[in-house]
């Protein structure tokens, strides 16, 4: 009779093959499972993200409304909407809510003069004066402000025209009209990424008929070039005083010690219409906002712009979420 034979080191085997196979279909099935959730998890935080910087802009909007009731006369850095970033209660999370003055900006459409609410192909002598200074002021070659006025007037005339941009690698025209965006301008010769950067704290995109600057949130650097008399004691001057009391109205500026022996009130601006008092302004009817939340491991921002605000409305004319 044979031998018995031992078999229990198969049987070990197949055991052990049969752990490998429901371990590995085990942590399959949990691996799918895992991240089934963290996909509907994110899903589900995203949506509240949308929600919640789309609720930020709405409350942007009701915060300069009602500073519109408190104090329509003027807009300062010293009012609530100005804080660095505001927060606001959403769901477990906050929307920080951060709010800009744009006529507190020069407003780059303003370079060319209007005709009928069209760009004509005669330029802003005035605030043109002024954006060349503010570029010497921040570093930026002041060729600039040509390629930018050059872009936005009607006629085919200068050196920042049509031949430029067709001889790009990927050409397109020069648009002979009004700029739409502030972003628009890096499709304009000479405004580099680092130009762009420098320029978009102290310039803006708007209507023609805002030409004043707001003097409570203008930038030290435009501030100087309002005016060529503008020296930097008076500009430091001006800061000082806004920061101690807000300008309630643009008279408020001749009791500024000193003012008078800088500047003339209503001595013309170069050659051009402008004159300083005219130039100027206390308060702001466009505001930019921006909105950003984190909620759990998704992160959402929007951009918007309002304008026309009063103490019932403001004009929602520009919204993007990123």
């Amino acid at each position: 009779m044979e031998k018995f034979k031992d078999n229990s080191g198969a049987a070990l085997i197949v055991t052990l093959l049969v752990v490998v196979v429901l371990t590995v279909t085990v942590t399959e099935f949990l691996y799918a499972t895992w991240v089934d959730y963290a996909l509907a998890a994110d899903f589900r935080d995203d949506s509240k993200a949308v929600h919640a910087v789309r609720a930020g802009v709405r409350a942007a909007r009701a915060i300069i409304v009602e500073d519109f009731k408190q104090a329509k006369a003027f807009d300062s850095h010293n009012e609530m909407w100005a804080q660095p970033s505001i927060p606001i209660p959403f769901y477990n999370s906050f929307v920080f809510i951060t709010i800009q003055d744009e006529y507190g900006k020069l407003n780059l459409n303003s370079l060319v003069k209007a005709q009928t609410g069209r760009p004509t192909g005669g330029v802003n002598e005035g605030m043109y004066k002024v954006f060349q200074r503010l570029l010497e002021n921040i570093d930026v070659d002041i060729e600039v402000a040509d390629a930018i006025t050059d872009w936005i007037d009607a006629d085919n005339d200068g050196y920042y025209e049509y031949g430029i941009y067709q001889s790009k690698e990927f050409p397109y025209d020069c648009k002979n009209y009004y700029l739409d965006s502030l972003d628009e301008i890096k499709l304009i010769d000479g405004v580099t990424p680092e130009v762009f950067q420098k320029l978009k704290k102290h310039v803006t995109v708007g209507s023609t008929k805002s030409k004043k600057i707001n003097i409570n949130t203008a930038s030290p650097e435009l501030i100087m070039a309002l005016h060529d008399n503008i020296s930097r004691p008076l500009m430091e001057t001006i800061i000082n005083a806004r920061k101690e009391a807000s300008f309630k109205k643009i008279p408020d500026l001749k009791e500024l010690s000193g003012f008078e022996d800088y500047l003339s009130w209503n001595e013309e601006i170069s050659t051009g219409e402008v004159l300083f008092s005219s130039l100027i302004g206390v308060n702001s009817k466009t505001f930019s906002v921006s909105v950003t939340t984190t909620i759990g491991e998704v992160t959402r921002s929007a951009e918007a712009i309002y304008w026309d605000r009063n103490g019932v409305k403001a004009e929602l004319i520009y919204f993007r979420i990123l």
